[in-house]
């Protein structure tokens, strides 16, 4: 029997190189992600509360995250001020905002500041995943290699 390109089954992208800080009020929202990016066999993984404990975080340890995964509607410092304040360290920052916004506006506006993908709430662990993947291809091709398993 042959089996045709098509058919075969996508090859499986090892996600536990990726060093990620979740950043969201709702600390039921941040153990589903990071119970999420665990069972995805991300296993360097970070929280912070707000945008400001974040960018403290960020400040100090710039260079150990690869992705950002922020809330929008913060108290204290928001998404978008968030990601503004950590570009300033590390330009090349991946971001994913999670959000219950969906208007045309703000994804543009978040679209402008850089952020690399948009999930709207709720999403499912296969939602993740895919914006997970892309991300990795986007490294991939900025760094001119494949990204090796820590």
């Amino acid at each position: 029997m042959i089996i045709s390109a098509e058919r075969l089954p996508p090859p499986q992208t090892d996600l536990s190189w990726l060093r990620v800080l979740v950043v969201d009020d709702e600390t039921q929202v941040v153990q589903t992600l990071r119970g999420m990016l665990r069972d995805m066999g991300v296993t360097q993984s970070h929280s912070a509360r707000d945008g400001l404990e974040a960018a403290g975080f960020l400040r100090n340890d710039e260079d150990t995250i690869d992705v950002l995964i922020t809330d929008w509607n913060m108290p204290r410092m928001n998404g978008l001020e968030l990601l503004r304040d950590a570009r300033s360290g590390n330009p090349d920052l991946a971001v994913l905002l999670v959000t219950g916004r969906a208007d045309r506006d703000s994804v543009l506006e978040a679209r402008e500041l850089g952020v690399r993908g948009y999930l709207r709430k709720p999403f499912s662990a296969q939602e993740l995943r895919a914006k997970l993947v892309i991300l990795t291809k986007q490294f991939e091709i900025s760094r001119g290699l494949r990204p090796k398993a820590a």
